[in-house]
């Protein structure tokens, strides 16, 4: 895990590219892409920052 962490920010940038890259291919209008492209921002950075702390939790607590 120690070669992910550095690459997080890397992997969000690359998730948030690739959705808006398709939402421009299928030529979603701005007031629908909005809220998706937002969506992406807070959610599913979060939800890997979440997973990601869990997972040293648990590391951690196992090393113990």
């Amino acid at each position: 895990m120690n070669l992910i962490t550095p690459l997080l920010p890397a992997i969000r940038v690359a998730v948030f590219g690739a959705v808006t890259w398709g939402l421009a291919r299928v030529q979603l209008p701005a007031e629908h892409a909005g809220p998706v492209t937002d969506w992406l921002m807070t959610g599913v950075a979060g939800a890997i920052t979440v997973a990601y702390a869990a997972w040293a939790s648990r590391r951690e607590v196992d090393k113990r």
